[in-house]
């Protein structure tokens, strides 16, 4: 008699359609080629896919539905090489002819400058300021100033596409806007050095429904309040499992999910319910008392000064007590990367998303805060899933984030060279994390205090219902009002 074998093959739900295959196709065949009995889970991805029948035939079905799995996996990622944007008047060249370094901007040409890398090269080229440098020493802007003055120095920058004249101008410019950059950091410094600058006084996990059921609209068009809350509904995330096999290959991009990626990437609602928008639904389906501000993580990130938030545009508006901020992002958000790739593999298809709506209060100022979520772990705690090449994929962005949003962990995954496979995963305690980034992180906090003061400020002054505020941040992170007439804040249908 043949013995009989009941083998669990670790399928990860993302590669379960791929074993069915089109109308049960790809199941079948397996089936009828092995002559064995193949069980996919479709409703529970922690129900391994199990295959029946003779011992040897069970083997070969398993490793036939490992190499489809291998197959489909995600393509090693392409280097990309960064074209400089350089204009013919600019007063460097695109790439500097003594070390080869690209340069893409002037705040990128003067830091050059000053590196000591540049400094090697011009001391092997010019003999003539030796006595004024150092090999292997950095610059400051006033010494870089002083040297473009030099005519050795000054003559064979000319010579390689320099334009001295203009970079002492600009690096004059440059060092005006660090003493300004260091008065900030010193005026932040003065208020109270506070652990627990960020008050958590309650949160929900909200599901987002974001299928589009028209043509998608832009963040700046309002959309309506009442089709908001309907697609607002009380459910977890997905649970994040690991595979029990690794490395695992990354799923390739659901090109079924392209128009929806698209969307989602380009911020149209509803693939995209904007932020503070996204809160006031919120607060008027489950009934959450209204606050002072109303906003998404960005915001908070902004404030606190992370060199990505502060690119992006703020739309503010005043209804009854509260100030609604509307972010709009200034890049597009590409949701074919292997970090989104790692979600795929742990997760599966979302078929919506997921937010953390938290209230909580920074000094006397209590806030509404919407953040999206990746997923939860077996015990129903929320995960930050962060990936990276490179082994250590949290920040100290990442750790805020969690401090808003309310991660209880970090599910940090180490990928290969290509981004192409799931080397590992492990937890790390997000209150380790933030202990780790203590002293950023109380930083942040004065920050956020002396930027959300200049906030409430204008508002203060201006009082207006009627009137959005455009904020955008300098090239010194401080926030600059500007009225704005071509966009709607707030829900349509807001009773004000």
């Amino acid at each position: 008699m043949v013995p009989k074998s009941d083998l669990e093959v670790p399928v990860p739900a993302v590669y379960r359609g791929l074993v069915i295959g089109k109308g049960g196709e790809t199941l079948n065949r397996l089936q009828d080629e092995f002559h064995v009995r193949v069980i996919v889970p479709k409703d529970d991805p922690s129900r391994p896919v199990r295959v029946k029948g003779p011992m040897s035939k069970c083997q070969a079905c398993a490793d036939e539905i490992q190499k489809i799995i291998q197959t489909h996996g995600r393509a090693p990622k392409r280097a990309q090489t960064k074209k400089p944007t350089h204009c013919s008047h600019t007063p460097y060249p695109p790439q500097c002819p003594l070390c080869k370094t690209m340069m893409n901007s002037m705040r990128e040409a003067l830091l050059h400058l000053q590196s000591s890398k540049h400094l090697t090269a011009v001391l092997d080229a010019c003999s003539d300021v030796s006595w004024r440098m150092s090999e292997g020493k950095s610059l400051d802007l006033q010494e870089v100033q002083a040297l473009l003055k030099v005519p050795g120095y000054r003559d064979l920058h000319e010579a390689h596409g320099f334009k001295p004249e203009d970079l002492r101008a600009a690096a004059a410019v440059e060092q005006q806007r660090l003493s300004r950059v260091q008065e900030i950091h010193e005026d932040s410094l003065r208020l109270s050095a506070d652990p627990a600058w960020l008050k958590v006084e309650g949160r929900m996990v909200v599901e987002w429904n974001d299928t589009p059921r028209g043509a998608a609209v832009p963040l700046t068009c309002a959309p309506d309040l009442v089709d908001m809350m309907e697609r607002c509904c009380s459910r977890n995330p997905p649970v994040a499992r690991v595979p029990t096999v690794l490395p695992a290959p990354l799923p390739r991009r659901n090109y079924k999910q392209k128009s929806k990626d698209m969307l989602i990437g380009s911020h149209k609602y509803p693939c995209d319910p904007g932020s503070g928008r996204l809160g006031i639904a919120i607060m008027r389906k489950f009934g959450v008392p209204e606050c002072d501000i109303v906003c998404g993580t960005s915001f908070i990130k902004a404030l606190a000064g992370d060199s990505n938030r502060v690119r992006d545009t703020y739309y503010l508006q005043k209804f009854r007590n509260t100030v609604c901020v509307l972010n709009v992002p200034k890049h597009f958000h590409n949701r074919d990367d292997a970090g989104h790739a790692v979600e795929r593999l742990l997760c599966g298809e979302a078929a919506a998303c997921q937010f953390a709506a938290t209230k909580l209060r920074i000094d006397d100022t209590s806030f509404f805060v919407t953040s999206e979520v990746d997923a939860v772990d077996e015990s129903g705690e929320l995960l930050e899933i962060k990936s990276s090449k490179h082994g250590n994929a949290i920040s100290k962005e990442g750790v805020l984030q969690t401090l808003v949003n309310g991660s209880e962990a970090f599910l940090c995954c180490s990928l290969d060279e290509g981004q192409t496979k799931l080397l590992d995963a492990w937890r790390v305690s997000a209150k380790r994390a933030q202990q780790e980034h203590q002293q950023s992180l109380i930083y942040y906090g004065q920050r956020v205090r002396f930027m959300l003061a200049k906030v409430l400020k204008h508002f203060s002054e201006n009082q207006s219902t009627a009137t959005v505020w455009k904020l955008t941040f300098d090239d010194c992170k401080i926030p600059v009002f500007d009225p704005s007439e071509a966009v709607q804040v707030l829900p349509l249908g807001l009773d004000l």
